[in-house]
């Protein structure tokens, strides 16, 4: 394995925490059998961990990489986040999925006055709001995950089924150029289905770097949700498919 494709592979897998073998074999131009060779090698050194179809980081490097996102276009998040709190009505209900962006929603919702319930399955939000008496916050039960604090499995959905909550912000892995919005990890995705089927408004939170990108699973179509809010204008492929689906488009102000 060349070096230089070893440290690519490993950059990838971080940025994105999975990457799937067909992505990349399309990604480098090589075949199949050659990046299962890469992975394989990569894998036997610690440095990733195989998953069904492809790779991702182990667990020490996760935190690592789950923590770096935190310092990541910040201002990016706080725009977006301070454009959410504007949007939400007081005395509202929401579910608040996983994700650093969500985070930054939360962080700016607990410097306001509104009076909120929150059902949650992420161990961080509810770290912002616990000390918040005018906030009646609900976390998941269920298995708590190394890398990032989500709470995810059979008891976090079946907690969810007992809820109606007026909104769900969620935050996504990429953007397929079709509107296809994605995420990485089934135990993850299972815990926001189970919130998408009892919300009756789907937010997205998004920064700009989510266009075009890869992720290895399906969170929903651009016309599942009602409004997407980012920091940036989005690419001309987006913007028109989000006229002709009837997504509201929010570009938080600089």
């Amino acid at each position: 394995m060349k070096d230089g494709r070893s440290e690519q592979i490993l950059a990838l897998v971080e940025r994105r925490g999975y990457v799937a073998i067909e992505q990349l074999a399309a990604h480098f131009g090589v075949t199949t059998q050659t990046i299962r060779r890469d992975v394989n090698a990569l894998c036997e050194s610690g440095s990733l961990v195989r998953q069904h179809g492809g790779a991702s980081l182990p667990a020490a490097r996760l935190n690592s990489a789950y923590n770096a996102r935190h310092v990541e276009r910040v201002e990016e998040k706080r725009r977006i986040a301070e454009a959410v709190v504007a949007y939400l009505p007081d005395r509202a209900s929401l579910f608040l999925a996983l994700g650093t962006t969500v985070e930054f929603v939360a962080e700016a919702l607990a410097e306001t006055s509104k009076t909120l319930t929150i059902v949650t399955n992420s161990t961080e939000v509810a770290r912002i709001f616990w000390q918040r008496s005018s906030f009646e916050t609900i976390l998941t039960g269920g298995i708590v995950q190394h890398r990032n604090g989500g709470v995810v499995g059979r008891h976090a959905v079946d907690l969810i089924a007992n809820f109606r909550c007026d909104y769900l912000v969620t935050s996504v892995g990429g953007i397929e150029p079709d509107g296809t919005l994605l995420d990485f990890y089934d135990a993850e995705l299972a815990v926001v289905t189970a919130m998408r089927i009892r919300a009756k408004i789907h937010l997205v939170v998004a920064d700009h770097s989510k266009f075009f990108r890869s992720a290895s699973q399906r969170l929903c179509a651009l016309s599942d949700i009602a409004i997407f809010f980012t920091d940036a204008p989005p690419p001309p492929p987006f913007a028109t498919l989000a006229v002709e689906q009837g997504v509201r488009v929010v570009v938080a102000d600089r």
